[in-house]
């Protein structure tokens, strides 16, 4: 099913007004939108005359600003794109969407020709499904070898998630649930692999087993969100028939204001380079298994070989599904 977003096309607005509509609608994130003008200062220059520029905000339901937002920026993308197609105005066909977030430049554009199986598909003869591709930062992993750090971490997780390090003094034949724990390089998740078996324990967000209030008040440095993974093997029942799925992740972020997030694009900024280096490949697909669940699929481009200085960025295609639309009238 995917994350649900919303999308405010409007004028730059305060803070708090941004805040307090965000929280009145109570998704998971509301996207703010206000369109750039060439000229609009130097950054107007990095795009094309075949795309749309806009300046993007992030909300999540609590009130709380985030920097990216994968399923946000999809479906603002969807948005945007959909209008530009529509204005016949244009001298030229719109062909993408450069979104101006707080702290980087997001691509985004409609994938040509899409009807591979990674498609949603809905009933409703009068719905769009748009398939959509977005160029996202590339955020690598350094593991948390501190020892002191490392405990504080594993204890945070043991309370939360009821997980097992592998310390039983009492049974020296149990092994650790926590193959790797790891912070992402904009220090905002905190990346926790588990063993296939440990991440199918870990329950819902609102069972009473789970403690994510644990994951809030823990002084484990991270300030964004924790994320659960485990890599499938190909004969794995996650892996299905055709052996589509890589890894399986689940994202709580109760410092943001999130229990759980049902989908979670910018994690995957984390998560593609992470398990893409494990496994070998360029191009790795991951489902994030909450209770909604949906699939993301990652290409790595590691800017080898296309000019110097070319950063590394992570290439994230997912399905956007308009199924509202209105007028805000505040």
């Amino acid at each position: 099913m995917g994350d649900a977003a919303s999308v405010e096309s409007v004028g730059e607005r305060e803070e708090a007004w941004m805040k307090t509509v965000a929280m009145e609608f109570s998704l998971s994130e509301t996207a703010f939108l206000w369109q750039r003008r060439r000229g609009d200062g130097a950054s107007s220059a990095l795009w094309s005359g075949d795309e749309v520029g806009y300046d993007i905000r992030y909300y999540t339901k609590g009130g709380n600003e985030v920097n990216l937002c994968g399923h946000a920026t999809l479906a603002a993308a969807s948005v945007v794109l959909r209008v530009a197609a529509e204005d016949t105005s244009r001298p030229t066909a719109v062909k993408g969407a450069v979104f101006y977030a707080k702290e980087d430049v997001l691509r985004a554009s409609v994938v040509e020709g899409s009807g591979d199986d990674t498609s949603s598909t809905s009933s409703n003869s009068e719905t769009t499904n748009t398939r959509i591709v977005m160029d996202f930062p590339w955020r690598s992993v350094g593991e948390v070898d501190d020892p002191a750090e490392k405990t504080v971490a594993i204890s945070m997780l043991q309370s939360a998630f009821g997980l097992a390090d592998g310390s039983d003094e009492a049974d020296d034949t149990k092994e650790s649930d926590i193959l790797y724990i790891g912070l992402d390089s904009a220090g905002e998740d905190l990346l926790v692999e588990l063993t296939p078996d440990a991440f199918d324990r870990v329950g819902p967000a609102e069972s009473s087993l789970l403690n994510i209030a644990a994951l809030k008040n823990s002084d484990v440095n991270y300030s964004r969100g924790v994320i659960l993974c485990c890599r499938v093997s190909k004969d794995g029942k996650d892996g299905g028939a055709r052996g589509r799925i890589d890894f399986l992740s689940r994202f709580f972020g109760p410092k943001a204001g999130i229990d759980e997030d049902p989908v979670t694009g910018s994690a995957h900024c984390t998560l593609g380079p992470y398990f893409g280096a494990k496994i070998g490949r360029s191009r790795v697909v991951g489902r994030q298994a909450s209770s909604r669940g949906g699939i993301v699929e990652c290409v790595l481009m590691d800017g080898g070989g296309e000019g110097e200085g070319r950063p590394r960025r992570v290439s994230i295609t997912g399905t956007a599904v308009t199924t509202v639309c209105g007028s805000l009238l505040i």
